[in-house]
C-alpha cells in the first residue's frame, strides 16, 4: 500500500473485503487505520465495499 501511494496519486481509495472471510475485513481494518494515520483521507473519497455478498450464508461479518 505505502509503496502504491507514493508512486500514484489517487482520488480516491476504495478497500475491499470479503464478507466470508474475517482475516479479509481485518486487513481492510489494517489498510483504513494507515490511510488515517497517514492523513490520506484530508483530501481523498474512501470507500469500503464488503464483497461476496452472493454468499450470504457463508457471511462472517455482521452487516452493520
Amino acid at each position: 500500500l505505502e509503496n502504491s501511494l507514493s508512486t500514484y496519486e489517487p482520488h480516491a481509495c476504495i478497500v475491499v473485503y470479503s464478507i466470508v472471510s474475517r482475516a479479509s475485513f481485518q486487513v481492510a481494518e489494517e489498510m483504513l487505520n494507515y490511510l488515517w494515520q497517514e492523513k490520506i483521507t484530508q483530501d481523498r473519497s474512501v470507500i469500503v465495499v464488503g464483497n461476496k455478498s452472493d454468499l450470504a450464508r457463508s457471511r462472517t461479518i455482521s452487516a452493520n
